[in-house]
């Protein structure tokens, strides 16, 4: 995979892989997973090519890296949001992030990609590297408990508060931008990449469940 094939790859792949690691994780572990596979991606890009399912395959990079950090910070893997989303001005809701802390990794995902952020449930499966009658399951098992948890059977109206929830993360966790790509050498981890002040700075995280 020469540049351009990667600049094209991680244009399709960024948002979906980091918006999938932020489900399971949280948006500051899942965006800084989420980073360290694109820089794994880029520093063994000529792998890529013998890789049927590159987003699917980074996830599980992405993963890799997530586990390493929580053993090595000795920290559980929590759901957890940044303070500043609780305290600035966005669409996040408390009680819907308490729902959704609820739900399994798996089943979080798929109601966030799917319901959230409006990804086909081919796309979703993708890239959590599953069949697409398993996100299926994911999805309608997460769905259905969320609407138990928050009294909710009007489809539509869940599914508006999914999607804000959605956009609060993103708003959490930005998108990865690359910087410098073509002019890092191949020797070297990866390329550099700019993390907006804002994500570097929500290093405060409130546990939902004191919420």
């Amino acid at each position: 995979m020469d540049e351009a094939a990667f600049d094209e790859l991680f244009g399709v792949v960024e948002a979906p892989l980091r918006r999938t690691l932020v489900a399971w994780y949280d948006p500051t572990v899942g965006r800084d997973a989420a980073q360290h596979a694109l820089e794994w991606a880029w520093a063994h890009r000529r792998r890529l090519d013998r890789i049927d399912n590159p987003a699917g395959y980074l996830f599980r990079v992405g993963q890799s890296h997530a586990k390493r950090e929580l053993r090595r910070s000795q920290v559980p893997a929590t759901w957890l949001l940044p303070a500043a989303v609780i305290d600035g001005d966005s669409p996040f809701e408390p009680e819907l992030t308490g729902a959704l802390s609820t739900l399994s990794e798996q089943q979080r995902a798929a109601v966030l990609l799917v319901h959230g952020y409006g990804y086909s449930f081919r796309e979703a499966a993708d890239v959590l590297n599953v069949s697409l009658s398993t996100l299926r399951t994911h999805a309608d098992r997460g769905l259905a408990r969320l609407r138990s948890h928050l009294e909710v059977h009007e489809s539509q109206q869940l599914d508006e508060r999914i999607r804000n929830h959605a956009a609060a993360l993103d708003q959490a966790a930005p998108p990865i931008r690359l910087d410098g790509v073509h002019a890092s050498s191949p020797s070297v981890s990866g390329p550099r990449l700019l993390r907006p002040l804002a994500a570097a700075a929500a290093v405060v995280l409130v546990v939902v469940g004191g919420l």
